[in-house]
């Protein structure tokens, strides 16, 4: 294709229109840096169809066929298989072949004008063919459904390969940043070239050079971003880590925004395999062998399901044994889970273990990493999404999830991938325990903690291996046997404890020691009672063993509850029977109390606990409605208040401190004047649906004249209450 049909292309997205989306994007996703996290991507896009191409062709055959055989079982006998249909997951494809693909990020100032940055990213992936070169820049984002080639790659590529899509936008928000930059480029077939793309400063232009560059194949981009724009560009603001450490007179770097930058690198783009990054004089500050999550994995088996669906992989890293999983039924994604291989790895402050959560969306980390997932609650996780799906899950920056999007996924993570996956976790696990090269200790605790996320996700009836678990001791700072002479629980006894008795001290302001000792006290307070009641272990680490003991067990007694703390009696529930907890008159009164926050906000309702005699009809099991519901400690029952808030109860209570009623009166006068308003259609709603004691029948009648009953129990109890101590 000549040359000067290149000549005169304008763009037409107009410069005011980038700023907009830039800024826009800048302004609400803090995404100063989000040009580099484009330009990467575009690398890794077109490196992955390369790839694919490569593959295509043979030329990686005599590797990927041994490697197939190895994997899979049902290929060892078979010389002669197909390998592009029996590529379905990313590890199909050896380590060796990705790391023929190396992309380099570099940035240094220029040498030959010390107040411009140079941003150069090279890639060996496909080039930009000069076809595609005219579509790019006759209109950004022109679809390319009609272009049949670029379609029949697409549709031949396995769906964690496939591309973003994004590419025009990404290239385009490179003109906030500089009046113009140059990609050299070679596609196969083609003569390498260098093209330069300029702003509207610059009449729009773009237009190739007589310049040929030394390229064998792929991409080099080179950005140049003067010193005067870091300001604007990049924002004012830094983290205290880079205020503490930064110094004018001995700056090396030349600027505190590279320090912002550099931040930046290693912490969002540091976990992104096969990704050089060279920065200044420094050289290289991550090299495409530091992997993410793959580096120093060794290969012990792996598990493709019958349909072709999902994948599992176990490998052992020094004293971890991290399971790989991939699946193609929710959006296409790579789940990476490390489970807790030491009970040193608890943070006993808080009695939990020191794992990180991160996102990925197409190999690339996003900023939102908050899961707050409490199925994955003894394991690490990284979930990466691989499917070109994905791309609809991010904001406009594409580093950072939208939550309506977010919120979808993660509840599918949650209730369909992880009770699916956790019992082929553990069955590969049993399967391949002695072919596991660390040391005892960790391959029990390992198992452990398998055996608690199989039970918390959804597969209470597990069977368990319990010479894998061998003579794994519970550290007596978690959990403590209170009838044998040994402190410690076995961890081939843990799960079959009947009843628990839990401490939850009031230990704000105070150190370890002095929190272990204030719960000691609590106990042994009410030691013999304990006994009496034939509890056989006290939990200590509430926090860590709470998902397990809120899915397994239910709260039966509450033996104490006041300023000090509170004491629970927990009894295991594999039947999900509904029992009332039993509790004295005074912490009865003192949970009527707590049908209100003493605040005033807008809402606020609360749950108690489902105590007698309120529970024989207004109990429900625990379920979100508005999604904000906070339901007592341990509890899979409650009854919820019937006052919105502080400000609507106090309006009940000022009413029936005017009317000298009391007993079977005063309830009646609730429930003629104030019931109707308190108690909504969507409460009674509620109860019907979801009523713990389902072998009676009940109306809403009944319903609302029960609240009635505790309404004016609430009222006595907040009668009763003594004033609160002064502060001195």
């Amino acid at each position: 294709m000549p040359k000067k049909e290149l000549l005169d292309l304008k763009f037409t997205i107009s410069n005011q229109r980038i700023f907009e989306i830039f800024e826009g994007a800048a302004l609400y996703d803090d995404a100063e840096f989000v040009f580099i996290r484009e330009i990467v991507q575009n690398s890794i896009d077109a490196t992955k169809i390369q790839i694919w191409k490569d593959i295509s062709s043979g030329i990686y055959d005599f590797i990927i066929r041994p490697h197939l055989q190895t994997t899979y079982s049902h290929l060892k006998a078979n010389s002669t298989f197909d390998i592009i249909s029996n590529i379905k997951f990313p590890d199909d494809i050896p380590n060796d072949i990705y790391m023929n693909y190396p992309i380099t990020l570099s940035i240094d100032w220029d040498e030959n004008d010390n107040d411009k940055l140079n941003i150069i990213c090279i890639d060996n992936g496909t080039g930009i063919s000069e076809e595609n070169l005219i579509r790019m820049t006759r209109k950004v984002g022109e679809s390319r459904k009609n272009d049949k080639s670029f379609q029949d790659i697409k549709n031949s590529l396995p769906f964690w390969l496939r591309p973003t899509g994004a590419f025009g936008i990404g290239l385009q928000s490179l003109f906030i940043l500089s009046d113009s930059f140059v990609i050299q480029t070679k596609a196969d077939n083609e003569k390498p070239k260098e093209v330069i793309f300029r702003s509207a400063k610059k009449q729009n232009y773009c237009s190739i050079t007589d310049n040929e560059p030394e390229l064998k194949r792929g991409t080099r981009l080179i950005l140049k971003i003067h010193k005067e724009r870091f300001s604007k560009i990049f924002k004012n603001s830094f983290s205290f880590d880079i205020i503490d450490s930064y110094d004018y007179y001995t700056d090396k770097k030349g600027s505190i925004y590279l320090y912002k930058m550099q931040d930046y690198l290693l912490n969002e783009l540091g976990n992104i395999e096969y990704l050089n990054i060279n920065l200044l004089d420094e050289g290289s500050i991550k090299s495409a062998e530091q992997k993410s999550t793959t580096s120093e994995l060794k290969l012990i088996a792996s598990k493709l399901t019958t349909d072709f669906q999902e994948k599992l992989i176990s490998y052992e890293k020094k004293e971890s044994l991290p399971f790989i999983v991939y699946e193609s039924n929710v959006i296409g994604s790579e789940i990476y889970l490390d489970f807790i291989n030491s009970f040193d790895a608890i943070d006993l402050e808080y009695h939990q273990p020191h794992y990180k959560y991160l996102y990925f969306v197409r190999d690339i980390p996003v900023k939102d990493n908050t899961f707050g997932f409490y199925k994955s609650h003894y394991f690490g996780l990284i979930w990466n999404l691989l499917s070109p799906e994905s791309d609809k899950v991010l904001s406009l920056s594409r580093n950072k999830l939208i939550s309506k999007t977010k919120n979808a996924l993660n509840g599918k993570l949650l209730y369909d991938v992880f009770p699916r996956i956790m019992p082929s976790i553990k069955s590969l696990f049993e399967d391949n325990f002695n072919s596991y090269n660390i040391p005892e200790s960790n391959k029990s605790c390992i198992y452990f903690h398998i055996l608690l996320s199989c039970i918390i996700n959804e597969n209470p009836a597990i069977s368990i291996k319990k010479n894998m678990l061998s003579k794994l001791e519970i550290p007596s700072l978690l959990i403590e046997s209170i009838n044998n002479t040994r402190k410690e629980i076995l961890a081939t006894d843990f799960f079959d404890l009947k009843k628990l008795l839990v401490v939850s001290g009031n230990t704000f302001g105070v150190n370890n020691k002095q929190k272990f000792q204030i719960k000691q006290a609590i106990y042994n307070s009410i030691k013999e009672e304990c006994k009496a009641e034939n509890v056989e272990a006290i939990i200590w680490a509430n926090q860590y063993f709470d998902v397990y003991l809120r899915w397994n067990y239910q709260v039966i007694k509450i033996f104490k509850k006041d300023e000090s703390g509170s004491v629970f009696i927990l009894e295991k529930n594999t039947t999900k029977e509904f029992k009332p907890v039993e509790v004295d008159e005074n912490i009865k009164k003192q949970m009527l109390s707590g049908l209100v926050v003493r605040r005033y906000v807008s809402a606020n309702r609360q749950n108690i606990y489902a105590i007698e005699p309120y529970c024989n009809i207004l109990a429900v099991e625990n379920t979100y409605k508005g999604g904000f519901e906070h339901f007592p400690y341990l509890s899979s029952h409650s009854i919820l208040s019937p006052f919105k808030n502080k400000k609507q109860a106090d309006e009940i209570l000022e009413d029936l401190n005017k009317v000298n009623l009391t007993g079977d009166k005063l309830s009646d006068y609730v429930y003629k004047k104030h019931i109707d308003s308190l108690i909504t259609d969507k409460i009674v709603e509620n109860v019907l649906e979801n009523r713990s004691i389902k072998n009676t029948e009940i109306t809403e009648t009944l319903i609302k004249k029960e609240y009635s009953i505790l309404i004016v129990d609430f009222f006595n109890a907040i009668k009763d209450e003594s004033p609160a101590p002064n502060n001195v």
